[in-house]
């Protein structure tokens, strides 16, 4: 075997690497097979920095190896390969001072890492590389640093910190006056609403941003938007049948334009659909797909919602202790460095062990859920509410569970979240039974009975059925 020494003399030096040019083509040229090309040149100059100081060739070859390294970056995102995407952008960066990047251009590049860390759980990270981004010289850069800040404070539950940012994220983007980017500014401003229970203003920005994106001619943005709005529209009670056509046709445009992260959105939908209807088979399909293709994206915060998903469909089938490793799963997928989870995880996982019998997990469970709620989360807080009552009458106390429930659907009858006054009602009905007050239970299981039906939730309509609260 030749020496280390040798093997770089034709990388660099007095003589051109030849495969490297090969592979690269002449400086500023679109090379073939980027991430081959970006590994390699990155190769040669760290191997060059092992036996000899920089040289003016060493520099120009890095200024290529981060060149190549962002081209690489790219198209590995735009095929959804984040994980891989991720490194291409570490070792562009960990290049930028020896090949004296530009500033400009090393802003755009942590805007890149930073935002395919957001995507794939490395909070701490994107939240550094994108805070840095947003000091850009470029309008545009700022507007997208903006947007995925928003994003990003989101996942922390910094809900005022995310507002701030979306508003920062509008300015720059009109500035900018590119459609593109008012598209993705105008869909973190949806957040704030979307949180306060606002759901058809949420729906409003989304049909915004869809507009902007087709002015744009971003037809995979539009995709992307698409999926955001599915959620919101299963939330509004919209009736099932039409909101799975939705999905089915969501799902085959992200096929044909290769959007595997709306996909797994769509089959997230689907699943929440197919429980409601009843169908645990179908749920179970779906939200297994949904994890799937998050899984090959690297989307990991985003699995969240097939595991929960799939802790419903365990529960459903009388499996605890499935149920509860799913939902530890989901725990484990975010818990942070201060040791918490997400509150809905928590809730989960506190309704697995309730379906087990585990009172004394399910209260700390509940506990922790708890200390974590945001105080503008009404959906969660709801979530939380009828928990509570679960687990109040649980523990022999059904006076208590009565509270928490009507405390649930007061608070949710001032929001556009139909579903989950829906489900408020149905779990209502039989707790004031249970406190012998039957005249309201009949009225409440008829009115949950009406929204019910016109829903398509055959899953509800029999468990009002099951629980004697349906043709009284």
């Amino acid at each position: 075997m030749e020496p280390r020494g040798h093997w770089l003399k034709t990388l660099g030096g007095a003589h051109r690497p030849l495969d490297a040019d090969w592979l690269a083509g002449a400086p500023g040229e679109e090379p073939s097979l980027p991430e081959v090309v970006a590994r390699h040149l990155g190769q040669a100059v760290r191997l060059a920095g092992e036996v000899r100081a920089p040289t003016g060739d060493d520099r120009e070859l890095a200024g290529r190896a981060v060149a190549a390294s962002q081209r690489a970056a790219r198209r590995l995102r735009d095929q959804e390969a984040l994980a891989a995407a991720g490194q291409m952008l570490d070792d562009a960066l960990a290049l930028a001072d020896l090949a004296a990047t530009a500033a400009e251009e090393q802003a755009e590049l942590r805007l890149e890492r930073g935002t395919v860390r957001g995507a794939t759980g490395d909070l701490s990270g994107a939240l550094d590389d994108l805070g840095r981004a947003t000091g850009a010289g470029r309008t545009a850069v700022r507007a997208q640093a903006w947007t995925e800040l928003s994003k990003v404070h989101v996942v922390f539950g910094q809900f005022a910190e995310s507002a701030a940012a979306a508003d920062r994220a509008i300015v720059e983007a009109v500035e900018a006056g590119d459609p593109a980017l008012i598209a993705q500014a105008t869909r973190v401003k949806a957040y704030p609403p979307y949180l306060a229970g606002d759901l058809t203003g949420a729906g409003r920005l989304l049909d915004e941003a869809i507009l902007q994106a087709r002015r744009a001619g971003q037809a995979r943005l539009v995709i992307e938007l698409r999926a955001s709005l599915l959620p919101m529209r299963l939330y509004l009670a919209t009736p099932l049948d039409l909101l799975r056509a939705e999905a089915l046709g969501l799902i085959e445009d992200a096929r044909g334009a290769g959007r595997r992260s709306a996909e797994a959105s769509a089959q997230v939908s689907l699943g929440e659909v197919a429980w409601l209807q009843d169908d645990a088979d179908a749920a179970e399909r779906h939200f297994a797909e949904g994890n799937r293709l998050s899984l090959e994206i690297g989307f990991t915060r985003k699995r969240l919602w097939s595991l929960l998903g799939l802790v419903l469909v365990a529960i459903a089938r009388e499996e605890p202790e499935t149920a509860r490793r799913r939902a530890q799963e989901a725990i484990e997928l975010t818990t942070e460095p201060d040791g918490t989870a997400d509150v809905e995880a928590e809730l989960h996982l506190a309704e697995a062990c309730l379906a087990g019998g585990d009172l004394e997990e399910a209260a700390a469970a509940v506990a922790r859920a708890r200390a974590v709620l945001q105080e503008v989360d009404v959906f969660s807080r709801a979530r939380l509410q009828r928990t509570e009552a679960r687990l109040a009458s649980a523990s022999g106390d059904p006076a208590a569970a009565v509270t928490l429930l009507e405390r649930s659907l007061a608070a949710l009858e001032t929001t556009d979240h139909r579903l989950d006054q829906l489900h408020s009602l149905v779990e209502l009905g039989p707790a004031l039974r249970r406190v012998g007050r039957d005249d309201e239970a009949d009225a409440v299981a008829r009115r949950a009975l009406d929204q019910a039906t016109t829903m398509g939730a055959h899953a509800l309509v029999r468990r009002l059925a099951r629980e004697g609260v349906v043709g009284r």
